[in-house]
């Protein structure tokens, strides 16, 4: 099952993992559509084991979506506003779904805007963050 994923492979998700990050200041320029489809298509793939809550299904779609969108230099923010919205008959009229059925969150998309600088973090190591037993 994994035997094409190769040691670059896993760097680069390293790589991907670790410049990941909320983007809360967008460019005017949005990003194209096709880069768009796929962010929404890496969010398809995302594991929906049988006995998962619909929000955990949902928070693997949206951590999919984001490394994707981080891959791709579109910067990715969530919106849990959303989440409220599921109960609202005009929201949920407008994404053609019915009422009170599917678990709703949203995000917002687009290239980082110029002005936007992450802060510098730093993480602890797996030392100092795991105890094994």
């Amino acid at each position: 099952m994994y035997e094409n994923i190769t040691p670059e492979y896993n760097a680069a998700l390293d790589v991907i993992i670790r410049a990941r990050r909320s983007v809360r200041a967008f460019s005017p320029i949005p990003p194209e559509r096709k880069a768009i489809e796929a962010i929404i298509r890496a969010g398809l793939f995302a594991p929906f084991p049988a006995l998962a809550v619909a929000a955990q299904s949902l928070s693997f779609c949206l951590q999919n979506m984001w490394l994707k969108a981080t891959s791709l230099g579109i910067g990715f923010q969530l919106v849990s506003a959303a989440m409220q919205m599921d109960s609202d008959p005009d929201f949920c009229k407008l994404l053609s779904i019915p009422c009170g059925e599917y678990a709703l969150d949203g995000c917002a998309l687009g290239y980082p805007a110029d002005t936007c600088q992450p802060p510098s973090v730093e993480y602890p190591t797996a030392d100092k963050s795991v105890s094994w037993l």
